[in-house]
């Protein structure tokens, strides 16, 4: 994950020292973050403060990037409402933390679209990246933890875009209310006057009224966020068994149920399709569980499960199947053309 930040926030950072959470905060930039200052070398050498936090933070670092970064013109000044326009679906960039001094920082922390904190909420910043007692993972008992999908809200992060891959999560039109719609508004339940991004993989069902489903989605966020958003339903037939596959097909089918988010992924063993319309527990999964993607090796499973559904894209455009893509594919992770993936299996 990529940490952009400000010479004035870095100073506030190092003035938190006193915090908590400050030692956890700085292990984690330590161990997981490409460091990008903003501002030039220079400007550290002048400012003694800086000089040496520095020396010490430089000790033992190499876990993460090994290296920082100066003088990082990323994202352009003045800020502006729409800064991820600038990114070019740049997952790097749109999972990244940006913690700045800017007169617009104000509407951008406040919108909650992606993690941007003012000067003095770096710890609140950070810390938000992991768990209780540092931790970048945490697991739910489906059985008897989770009593509905607010109880997984605390956990999460500000998010411009949804994935979701789960071939049974429309199969139990019965059951929507209480999941796919539950589920998604806590998802996006950190969002204020933004437009998000909802791109959802499952399998084909002729009897389905995708439009609808698309519009109830639409109707349910935009209560939360006041914008209504993008959404578009990838339709995949019935899975083949694993030995029927082609090499590229291999590529594209995702058995695991899979929730990504810009900071956070969320799996499930079996379907989401946790509660009946009486919120009782009706999986017969065990666990919940979810990665902060703050944590380098948790960055990487994500960025992989975004690959594969970008081959997933590429294949039904390749084999000119888009009719199975419904909607506009709008997202800042994914693109409605061919990319090569030439990963070996």
């Amino acid at each position: 994950m990529e940490l952009y930040i400000d010479k004035e926030n870095l100073k506030s950072l190092i003035k938190s020292r006193d915090h908590e959470l400050y030692g956890d905060c700085i292990r984690m930039v330590k161990k997981n973050f490409d460091i990008q200052f903003t501002f030039p070398a220079e400007e550290i050498l002048k400012d003694e403060m800086l000089s040496l936090w520095l020396i010490g933070f430089n000790e033992g670092l190499g876990g993460g990037s090994g290296m920082i970064k100066y003088d990082v013109k990323v994202p352009s000044r003045p800020l502006k409402t729409n800064v991820y326009n600038e990114f070019n679906n740049d997952a790097n960039k749109m999972s990244a933390v940006y913690l700045l001094d800017d007169e617009k920082i104000d509407e951008l922390a406040n919108r909650k679209f992606m993690l941007f904190g003012r000067v003095g909420e770096e710890i609140e910043i950070l810390s938000s990246l992991f768990f209780d007692d540092y931790q970048f993972q945490i697991t739910f008992d489906a059985q008897n933890e989770l009593k509905n999908w607010q109880d997984i809200q605390p956990m999460l992060s500000p998010c411009t875009d949804i994935i979701i891959a789960d071939s049974y999560i429309l199969s139990s039109p019965d059951v929507f209310n209480n999941n796919l719609y539950a589920l998604i508004k806590e998802i996006c339940s950190r969002a204020t006057n933004s437009k998000l991004n909802i791109v959802i993989f499952t399998i084909k069902d002729e009897l389905l009224d995708i439009k609808d489903i698309k519009n109830r989605i639409k109707k349910e966020v935009e209560q939360i966020t006041n914008i209504a958003p993008e959404v578009t339903i990838v339709l995949q037939e019935k899975p083949k068994r694993k030995s029927e596959l082609s090499l590229e097909e291999k590529k594209t089918v995702e058995h695991d149920r899979t929730i990504f988010t810009n900071y956070k992924l969320i799996t499930s063993g079996d379907s989401f399709n946790y509660f009946n319309g009486k919120w009782e527990t009706i999986t017969t999964g065990r666990y919940l569980n979810i990665y902060s993607l703050a944590n380098r090796h948790n960055f990487k499973l994500a960025m992989e499960f975004v690959k594969k559904m970008q081959s997933n894209v590429s294949r039904l455009i390749k084999l000119n199947n888009s009719d199975a893509i419904d909607g506009k594919l709008k997202s800042n992770y994914l693109k409605e053309e061919i990319i090569e993936d030439n990963t070996q299996l």
